[in-house]
């Protein structure tokens, strides 16, 4: 989408992240220096792709926590269909820049592919939960 994007970040446990050198006990800042530090780095190599100079992003980041499974099941559909909702593209496959194909590839990704896969009953149940218009 030109204006914004959606990402859905799982954050390890409490026990993991103590283990990390440079974590100080704060989830929430620890998440946000990480979040801060990836939109810098992309900042940084378009600015030089694209000949320009100064921010890309708007100090705006909206953060919601995850605490309920149907929440999270809405919220993958409701990411992956969010260009459909502004009149970018008419169904969910045509959005070239979803995630929504990589969790139906096979070639090799970063994204947790089979255990969001599994959380929907596996890759047929994914893409039909999907292609089912809902109302959010």
């Amino acid at each position: 989408m030109l204006n914004h994007f959606h990402f859905l970040v799982k954050i390890k446990s409490i026990e993991i992240l103590t283990q990390l050198p440079k974590f100080s006990g704060d989830v929430h800042t620890f998440a946000m220096q990480k979040l801060s530090n990836f939109l810098n780095a992309y900042a940084k190599a378009y600015n030089v792709s694209h000949k320009r100079r100064g921010a890309l992003f708007l100090n705006i980041t909206k953060r919601i926590a995850v605490t309920d499974d149907n929440y999270f099941t809405t919220l993958i559909y409701y990411i992956h269909n969010n260009p459909v909702k502004h009149g970018f593209c008419k169904k969910i496959e045509d959005w070239e820049y979803s995630s929504y194909h990589a969790f139906l590839s096979e070639q090799t990704s970063k994204i947790k592919r089979q255990e969001v896969l599994d959380w929907f009953g596996g890759k047929t149940a994914f893409e039909e939960f999907h292609l089912t218009p809902k109302n959010l």
